[in-house]
């Protein structure tokens, strides 16, 4: 009963400051955060025969795929990419912006690049791609790299940050629990009693009477 007497008289601060957090939360992520762009290519890695009997060495195949992926983030494919596309970072910052997978143990190899625009995005990884094939065959002397989907930053233009709809609610939940804390400040730290709605909610007693407070040609109970 408490509870509920406390939300009916500080709802308003709960549910302006709620209100206020959402917003906030909205308008900081919609302008003041810069979105990132992801895009994706796939490359085959072709599987090879064993010499005797025809067979597929999957386990050559799943080590040739984890030396790539190694390779793929090396600082001999980074730094050509950055030199041909002349941009202001350094091979390790690039390097924590590429994502390598294999799934499943499969020969397939995704690579994924964040950029702060779908072209960026997509012109890294398509230039990782290029020097990762020329390069390949010096470094392990073989040509059974085939690229199965090209980065597009047309299927990119959805930004992954910031989350708008999660900043949102985060921006809700603290402006509402900002709220509570204040009404429960003002609630510990005002002891006056204003009427007799106040002293109905602090004691049982029954009220006898009103004594009127005279102010120039006003009375207000009191």
């Amino acid at each position: 009963m408490a509870i509920l007497l406390f939300i009916k008289k500080f709802v308003w601060i709960i549910v302006l400051f709620g209100f206020l957090g959402a917003v906030a939360s909205y308008f900081y992520s919609a302008y003041y955060i810069q979105p990132v762009y992801r895009s994706s290519t796939e490359l085959l890695v072709n599987q090879k025969l064993d010499g005797e009997n025809g067979r597929i060495d999957v386990q050559s195949n799943q080590q040739l795929v984890n030396t790539y992926s190694v390779v793929l983030k090396s600082n001999k494919i980074l730094n050509q990419v950055l030199d041909k596309l002349d941009i202001n970072t350094t091979s390790e910052s690039l390097k924590n912006r590429i994502k390598v997978d294999n799934q499943n143990n499969s020969q397939v190899i995704t690579i994924s690049v964040t950029g702060s625009s779908p072209e960026e995005s997509a012109m890294i990884t398509q230039s990782i791609v290029e020097a990762f094939q020329r390069e390949v065959r010096f470094i392990m002397g073989v040509t059974n790299v085939s690229v199965l989907s090209e980065a597009n930053a047309e299927a990119s233009l959805t930004p992954i940050k910031p989350n708008k709809t999660t900043n949102l609610i985060l921006g809700l939940f603290i402006g509402l629990l900002l709220g509570t804390l204040l009404a429960i400040l003002l609630s510990l730290t005002n002891v006056k009693i204003k009427g007799v709605y106040d002293i109905e909610q602090l004691t049982d007693l029954p009220i006898l009477a009103q004594i009127p407070n005279e102010r120039g040609d006003k009375f207000e109970k009191a």
